[in-house]
């Protein structure tokens, strides 16, 4: 807003006059100029510096103008033969601050404008915008990357000064020996103790900032890189962080690990990892003592803010994240800790919603369905309570409902979900009066027929319970059913990425692990409460169903496939299918089902070429499970030569 741009371009002028401030006195110095403010300021100047990219909060809360700050600081680093060839520099631990710089742009967010012309891109190495691929050996750290010739005439080994200054990064080479190092590391050192809670790790750059807000002409000529000063005052540096000798580096990346998951999977800021934290230490403390006596010593107040850190956006989904679905055995303390907190909060939905994930584990599926209920009448809002009661609503075949619930959680319009809902919360073509025979041909009145399903038969519904049943595989407290299968699908690498998208994607994951690793029965175990009748019904038909290896006999638009059983010798007709992709005489490794009118192929029908005929109906022999299968349709697909089965040749 208008406003807000010019109150920050005041508050900027101000700190850029006198320094970094404490919010209280900015507070006054705003009053001073003229401007009206709150009667509580704190809040109101929160928001703000969240909004404007040129402030920035220190250690200590103190709150400084960025480009004052750094404005003439000169930080170096010695640059190697890699990074002269490829024209990538490193940024952790030596030029941290640079990173703060990128983030502030607001013209061209994460680039640096070079005083010799063009650019350098801020990024992390590996990403897309980064220019640097995964194979680099900068791969995952953050990286500058720029125009060809802008490190200069360096070589390796060489000092390298970075000096920001006027809007614009110099670059060039240190010739003389740095001095004044001694001193420049007594102050990072004492800025890092003053930054420091407890002795933990610092970011390197919040240090050299808060030592530039006591100090500013720490940096005004070329030092030894940060590492080398900070290590000469007894600090340790690793990447990004500076600690005190014989910390425990692993714990430090994992927690860090975990806090950017929390940022990019829950979309949460830095009031959401406060409030995170907050609710983790509180639960932790709970499991030592109990979550009665854990909450009976706190006040009104105190449980208030635990209610309304539980329901910051975001929060509650990474709560949970980190409880339950990291440790389902935990599930009992958590559901008393939240249980606690609803009495204390009538408009608090996080509690609420914590509670109905508590049920969903424990597979009272009934009780998560009231608990969220009971969430969005705290606050209708509520995003992660739109979504689960959508999830809900759609179980119970109410796609009108569920439709209208998404909607009002502002869920992208082209979203799958959506997509799939509005066909069913369209009039379907069984449609009749209430007591009038239901034009399927079932016999029933239409109004205990498929009226209650708006007009949709089974039959056409039965791509929807599928549907179902996936989106129930990929909720968190089931994807573990997937995970091997997803690794064996991708190529049998834990750590080859490509499984996650398997797991996520591929259809044939999804119905092994559905079939074969018992994700349906779990399904109907759990949903069958809320499923129309006819679908559990129909869903108990399809369980214990295998795949099959079929030749496509006939393939016409109009009336769908015919397929050759190769074991059995039967054919079965197949209704609803893609005839464009299968043709005749073509081998198909596929799963039928029936669909309440005829049958159906469910689960990514996978063609198979006619040299892998008999190894593929000596794999079928073998009754393979999940993962066995996922593992040879991955060596299938990769080879021209037909993998071998134990027991069967190749």
């Amino acid at each position: 807003m208008d406003w807000e741009r010019r109150i920050a371009g005041l508050c900027e002028q101000v700190l850029a006059r006198e320094g970094p401030l404490p919010p209280e006195r900015l507070a006054d110095r705003l009053a001073a100029a003229g401007l009206t403010l709150p009667p509580d300021p704190a809040p109101w100047l929160e928001m703000l510096l969240g909004g404007a990219s040129g402030l920035y909060e220190l250690p200590d809360g103190r709150i400084a103008n960025l480009d004052a700050l750094l404005d003439g600081a000169t930080v170096t680093h010695r640059v190697s033969a890699g990074e002269l060839a490829d024209g990538v520099v490193a940024l952790e631990p030596d030029l941290t601050v640079l990173l703060a710089v990128g983030d502030a742009d607001d013209a061209d967010d994460g680039a640096l404008a070079l005083a010799t012309g063009g650019s350098a891109t801020v990024a992390v190495g590996g990403e897309p915008d980064s220019g640097v691929g995964d194979g680099h050996p900068l791969a995952d750290r953050w990286v500058a990357v720029g125009p060809p010739g802008w490190l200069g005439g360096a070589a390796a080994g060489d000092l390298l000064a970075f000096r920001l200054a006027d809007g614009f990064l110099h670059v060039g080479r240190v010739d003389a020996a740095p001095a004044g190092s001694e001193v420049a590391g007594r102050r990072l050192a004492h800025a890092f103790e003053a930054a420091s809670e407890d002795g933990d790790p610092v970011e390197s750059c919040d240090v050299v900032l808060a030592a530039l807000a006591d100090a500013p002409d720490l940096l005004r000529r070329p030092l030894p890189p940060l590492a080398e000063l900070l290590a000469g005052a007894g600090l340790e540096v690793h990447g990004e962080w500076v600690g005190r000798p014989g910390t425990d580096w692993d714990e430090v990346e994992a927690e860090a690990l975990a806090e950017g998951e929390a940022r990019t999977l829950f979309g949460l800021d830095d009031d959401g990892i406060e409030a995170l934290e907050l609710l983790l230490a509180a639960v932790g403390l709970a499991g030592r003592v109990g979550a009665a006596a854990a909450v009976a010593g706190e006040d009104a107040e105190t449980l208030d803010a635990f209610a309304h850190a539980m329901s910051w956006p975001g929060v509650a989904e990474a709560f949970v994240n980190a409880t339950i679905d990291a440790d389902p055995d935990e599930e009992p303390l958590v559901r008393d800790f939240a249980g606690a907190l609803v009495p204390a909060c009538a408009d608090a939905p996080g509690p609420r919603f914590v509670l109905a994930c508590c049920a969903e584990r424990r597979g009272d599926t009934l009780a998560a369905e009231e608990h969220l209920a009971e969430a969005l009448e705290a606050d209708p809002d509520d995003q992660a309570a739109l979504l689960d009661a959508a999830w809900y609503a759609e179980d119970r075949g109410d796609a009108p409902g569920a439709l209208d619930l998404l909607r009002r959680a502002e869920v992208d319009p082209d979203d799958e979900t959506l997509v799939r809902l509005a066909r069913f919360a369209a009039p379907g073509p069984a449609t009749a009066a209430r007591n009038e025979p239901c034009p399927c041909g079932s016999g029933r009145k239409h109004k205990v027929c498929c009226g209650p399903r708006n007009g949709h038969p089974l039959a056409d519904r039965a791509g929807w319970l599928a549907a179902k049943a996936v989106v129930f595989l990929l909720r968190p407290a089931q994807r573990l059913r997937l995970h091997d299968i997803a690794v064996a699908r991708a190529g049998g690498d834990p750590d080859d990425p490509a499984w996650v998208g398997a797991a996520l994607h591929d259809p044939l994951v999804h119905d092994l692990g559905l079939f074969e690793g018992g994700g349906l029965a779990a399904f109907l175990d759990a949903r069958g409460v809320l499923l129309p009748a006819d679908e559990l019904a129909l869903g108990r038909e399809w369980t214990g169903r295998r795949r099959g290896l079929y030749e496509v006999a006939g393939a016409d638009p109009g009336q769908g496939l015919v397929l050759h059983d190769l074991r059995a010798g039967t054919r079965v007709q197949i209704g609803q299918a893609d005839t464009a992709r299968l043709r005749p005489g073509q081998l198909a490794w596929a799963r039928v089902v029936p669909d309440g009118r005829g049958h159906r192929l469910l689960g990514g029908a996978l063609v198979v070429p006619g040299h892998l005929r008999e190894p593929r109906l000596g794999l079928l022999d073998s009754d393979p499970g999940a993962v066995e299968a996922a593992a040879w349709a991955a060596a299938a697909e990769r080879s021209p030569t037909p993998p071998a089965w134990p027991g069967h040749p190749a």
